[in-house]
């Protein structure tokens, strides 16, 4: 990842938790991930996701707005419990505006919409841990998910 001060910095090996219905998605978030030194937990459901939330180890997470066995507002709730701050950032098929608004109003850190947009990532991943991002010469690459 390219900082403000042209240092270049890696967060991992940190434990970023990746839940997520479909397991394209998960592949492909977790690919991008591991490319950022993060090293990623992937499940599938709420009940899956308590482990890894409740764990001292997940430092981010990034999660689908609706899950089978519960919704995006179940998991900022269960991270809110933590005795320290964890990010949890919202990711969506749609990208529409209202589902951007209302993932900030439940307390979601930030949002990503699909197809994951590598720079876009880098810029959350970045705001997520307090530090300042420069896009790589405005190069926009695609993760495919």
């Amino acid at each position: 990842m390219k900082m403000a001060n042209d240092e270049i910095t890696e967060f991992g090996p940190t434990k970023a938790l990746v839940i997520s219905v479909s397991e394209e998605n998960r592949a492909a978030l977790s690919k991008a991930l591991v490319a950022d030194g993060f090293v990623p937990a992937l499940c599938s459901s709420m009940a899956e996701a308590r482990k890894f939330v409740e764990s001292d180890d997940t430092e981010i997470v990034f999660c689908d707005d609706c899950l089978h066995d519960g919704t995006l507002k179940n998991v900022v709730a269960e991270a809110a419990k933590r005795h320290r701050h964890i990010p949890v950032i919202a990711v969506s098929r749609t990208g529409e505006w209202g589902e951007y608004f209302e993932a900030l109003r439940i307390g979601a850190f930030d949002y990503l919409s699909l197809p994951l947009r590598c720079d876009e990532l880098d810029r959350v991943l970045a705001s997520s841990f307090g530090k300042s991002f420069e896009p790589n010469d405005g190069v926009k690459v695609e993760a495919t998910i």
